[in-house]
C-alpha cells in the first residue's frame, strides 16, 4: 500500500461548530464509541469525541444522545449513527504528547459537545 504524505493540521483552541459525520467504534483497550466530527473553521480537519460504549441517562455517552434528541427509555435499543449529519458545537484544547513532548495534538472538551442551536 501506498501512503501520501499531507501538512499537518493545525487546530487552534477554542470554540468550533461543525458536524457529526462518523461514528466509529472500537474494543482496545476498552469498548469505546467515537463520534467523528468535521469541523467548519479548519479545512480538512476531523476529531474524534470519544465515548465510554455505556448507555445510561448520565453515561457521556447517553447524555450526548439526549442533548442530540435521543429519548431515554430503559430497555429500550438506540444506534449512536443517528447523530451522523446533526451540526454540533464544542470546544478544542491543545495538549503535548505524553510519547513526544515536543508535539501537540487537539482533544474534545470532555461535555462540550452540544447540538448547534440556529
Amino acid at each position: 500500500m501506498k501512503l501520501i504524505w499531507k501538512a499537518q493540521i493545525k487546530i487552534p483552541d477554542g470554540s468550533h461548530q461543525g458536524e457529526i459525520v462518523r461514528v466509529e467504534y472500537r474494543d482496545q483497550p476498552f469498548s469505546y464509541t467515537d463520534l467523528v466530527l468535521k469541523l467548519n473553521d479548519v479545512e480538512g480537519a476531523e476529531i474524534t469525541y470519544g465515548c465510554p460504549s455505556v448507555l445510561t441517562p448520565t453515561s457521556k455517552l447517553g447524555t450526548v444522545m439526549q442533548l442530540f434528541g435521543s429519548k431515554f427509555e430503559v430497555g429500550a435499543e438506540t444506534d449512536p449513527s443517528i447523530l451522523i449529519g446533526k451540526k454540533c458545537t464544542f470546544m478544542t484544547i491543545n495538549k503535548k504528547s505524553k510519547k513526544n513532548p515536543a508535539q501537540e495534538y487537539a482533544e474534545v472538551v470532555s461535555e462540550s459537545l452540544k447540538p448547534l442551536v440556529a
